[in-house]
């Protein structure tokens, strides 16, 4: 509870001195980063909503940052929806995800952070009785070859053994 207690009020702090947010955004987005993981961990998801809206309000112009940033809100509130068992959210997240990267501003590449979402996403649709769909998601990351998150692959063949069960 400390740990929720300084990180609120790193975030407060950088809310009211906003040119740290403009000329150094990468620390306000670890500061909300830590707040919504807190308040996740702790339960108390009514607080996280608000909180990734302002992640996704943040104007970031470095590339690697406003990618990461990107599958960061995604994939916490994809987990969300799945936590509280509002998977039809989560399937609406999943259209409005898959705009977002049609319209080319974040560039799908091959990350952890992808894996993730890959994972969450194919857990929503899981979530709603869809497996064919939840199915496609889950061959992503297993005809992915990097390597990049082996805990990742492993939850994922235990989920596709799950999914050819149902």
């Amino acid at each position: 509870k400390k740990g929720l207690f300084y990180a609120k009020q790193f975030a407060e702090l950088m809310e009211e001195n906003s040119h740290f947010i403009k000329n150094e955004p990468q620390f306000y987005i670890i500061a909300l980063r830590n707040l919504m993981v807190f308040n996740f961990t702790l339960r108390r998801f009514e607080k996280i909503p608000p909180l990734i809206e302002k992640l996704k309000s943040i104007d970031i112009k470095a590339d690697r940052l406003k990618h990461s940033t990107f599958y960061f809100a995604y994939t916490l509130e994809l987990n969300l929806y799945i936590k509280t068992g509002e998977f039809e959210k989560g399937v609406k997240l999943v259209k409005i995800i898959n705009d977002e990267l049609k319209k080319g501003t974040i560039i799908p590449h091959k990350s952890s952070n992808q894996l993730s979402l890959h994972y969450d996403i194919a857990r929503i649709f899981m979530g709603i009785g869809n497996y064919s769909e939840a199915n496609s998601w889950i061959n992503k990351i297993l005809n992915d070859t990097t390597n990049l998150r082996e805990d990742v692959h492993s939850h994922a063949r235990m989920l596709s053994l799950i999914i050819h069960y149902e």
